[in-house]
């Protein structure tokens, strides 16, 4: 199982908040190069491909592939940003992985949020 299949299976759960939500339009990207709604968009990718298993199609798994490397660089650059601000680096391991894609993904679908760039979802992490 690759890493990325195990940070989106950490984040499912956390998916169905942002069910029924309205339908977003492209956003520029902000000072990280990344906002919430792009971040979202990210994961419900990946996850596709994470609940289709072995039926998903070869377009799936490539879409995920993608959105996987996207979330990685976006953890290591939350990761970075976390133990920079508070001097204590955590262990950057599968656990907390999953466990920031899931609590990101309830920062940010939280409404009124999908606008807001990365950097300033991190600081209610």
């Amino acid at each position: 199982m690759k890493l990325g299949s195990l940070i989106v299976a950490g984040a499912i759960g956390a998916l169905a908040v942002q069910a029924g939500a309205q339908d977003s339009q492209a956003n520029p990207p902000t000072l990280r190069g990344t906002n919430c709604e792009q971040f979202l968009d990210a994961v419900e990718v990946a996850a596709v491909a994470a609940r289709a298993g072995d039926k998903a199609t070869a377009d799936e798994i490539e879409a995920a592939s993608d959105a996987q490397d996207e979330l990685i660089i976006t953890l290591f650059w939350i990761h970075g940003y976390q133990s920079g601000k508070t001097g204590n680096p955590s262990l950057l391991d599968q656990q907390w992985m999953a466990r920031t894609v899931a609590r990101m993904t309830e920062i940010c679908s939280a409404k009124g949020n999908t606008e807001m760039p990365i950097s300033e979802a991190v600081k209610q992490l």
